[in-house]
């Protein structure tokens, strides 16, 4: 079985990745050993935007993780889609990949981020994904989520150091 997990940094991808059996190929975003200096390559000249820099960045990033599945029947990958919309990285993939969506409510993000503040700090970016991943709709057909603006203020005093 081939699968893509996505979803917001703290959503628990990692989490479900381990607990897949060894016979997997198991590979991370934040595995470090993707993390290297050879993206720079594909920058020709120090003009480009960071939103520029950033897209070489996470299709070198996609890349080398699909290299790193390659010939393999049964592989799990953890990553943040960037970009919104269909993930990118199924592009260098086989067809007859799995792709999950997973989603943490905002309350659950927070105790994350809270929880990994000083061994892993994710930042305000966490948010952004946040953002950038689901959108608000008066449908309740197509809600995951209620969001309270008291419990969402709460939340937001639990992480003031990231917010101020």
């Amino acid at each position: 079985m081939k699968i893509v997990l996505e979803g917001t940094s703290s959503s628990g991808k990692s989490s479900i990745m381990n607990k897949f059996p060894k016979k997997y190929k198991k590979v991370s975003i934040d595995d470090p050993g993707l993390i290297t200096r050879d993206f720079w390559k594909d920058v020709k000249n120090k003009y480009y935007t960071k939103k520029e820099k950033d897209e070489i960045y996470y299709v070198h990033m996609e890349k080398k993780m699909a290299n790193q599945v390659k010939n393999q029947d049964n592989y799990i990958i953890d990553t943040i889609n960037f970009r919104g919309g269909k993930p990118l990285i199924n592009k260098y993939l086989s067809k007859d990949v799995i792709n999950i969506l997973l989603y943490t409510n905002l309350t659950d993000l927070v105790q994350n981020v809270n929880k990994r503040n000083k061994s892993d700090p994710r930042g305000k970016f966490v948010f952004k994904q946040f953002a950038k991943y689901f959108m608000v709709t008066n449908n309740i057909d197509e809600s995951i989520d209620t969001i309270n603006l008291k419990s969402f203020i709460k939340n937001l005093k639990k992480i003031k150091y990231e917010v101020e």
